[in-house]
């Protein structure tokens, strides 16, 4: 039986009452669920928000059409339960990005970040060390994003759909997300403008 085979065969399990198998489902694309949240969101927050992927999941399975893999769908799920995340954390983000700007954040903090844009400084680091720095400033770009922008971003840059495949695991319109997707970069080149 193919795996998509046995996810719809397990699906219907629960949708007819038999609620104990779901964990099955959560064992079969726990992993994956796992590795596309750590992805997005902060170390000590990927455990809450993969829970919470599967709590929706589960709340939402009547729902699942049948006419896409329960993994696309269920991936569908983890793009809007870190969009959430990140919605709801905004404003916390927002005040420690301020303070670095407004030079009141912790001076360690802020003579951390311009190392790691030197390049100079950078390229006397092992490997690994320059791949974490790079990573963080990253990570700072995208979340001055809007949370829809930062989905797309991951999702065409970092997962490598093509812009249709993009659009369809977004369930938006093509010209919408190459419009988004040429702004956000617009914007990202804006922001790292400063550092190089």
């Amino acid at each position: 039986m193919s795996a998509v085979n046995l996810d719809i065969k397990i699906i219907d399990s629960v949708l007819n009452g038999n609620i104990d198998n779901f964990v099955v489902l959560v064992n079969r694309h726990r992993e994956r669920v796992f590795l596309m949240t750590a992805k997005r969101v902060p170390g000590n927050d990927i455990e809450d928000v993969t829970q919470e992927v599967f709590i929706r999941a589960f709340k939402n399975l009547h729902t699942f059409s049948r006419q896409k893999p329960f993994a696309n769908w269920l991936c569908i799920i983890v793009l809007r339960t870190c969009s959430d995340y990140w919605r709801k954390n905004y404003k916390r983000r927002e005040l420690i990005a301020t303070a670095y700007c407004n030079g009141t954040g912790n001076s360690d903090n802020i003579e951390w970040l311009g190392i790691i844009v030197n390049e100079k400084v950078c390229a006397n680091y092992p490997k690994n060390v320059r791949q974490k720095e790079l990573r963080e400033l990253l990570d700072w770009t995208l979340n001055k994003l809007s949370p829809e922008d930062r989905r797309l971003i991951e999702v065409v840059y970092f997962e490598g759909l093509s812009f249709k495949e993009a659009a369809e695991k977004l369930d938006w319109r093509l010209s919408k997300t190459r419009v988004r997707a040429m702004r956000a970069r617009h914007k990202m080149r804006k922001l790292l403008n400063p550092f190089f």
